[in-house]
């Protein structure tokens, strides 16, 4: 399992984390949410699941 920040560092800036705030995913899915997308630099995990559930 990996820890997934489900709103970017770099987007709310220095905080306190508390539990949830974060996600817990595989190692897979975690680079699936990093991986660059045409007008968007990151996915939420649930954008993801959202994503793979559409798939045929």
């Amino acid at each position: 399992m990996e820890v997934h920040h489900r709103m970017p560092l770099h987007i709310s800036g220095p905080c306190e984390t508390k539990l949830e705030d974060l996600a817990f995913l595989c190692a897979n899915c975690h680079r699936m949410c990093h991986k660059s997308l045409s007008a968007q630099s990151w996915r939420t995990p649930d954008a993801l699941r959202a994503e793979i559930a559409r798939e045929p």
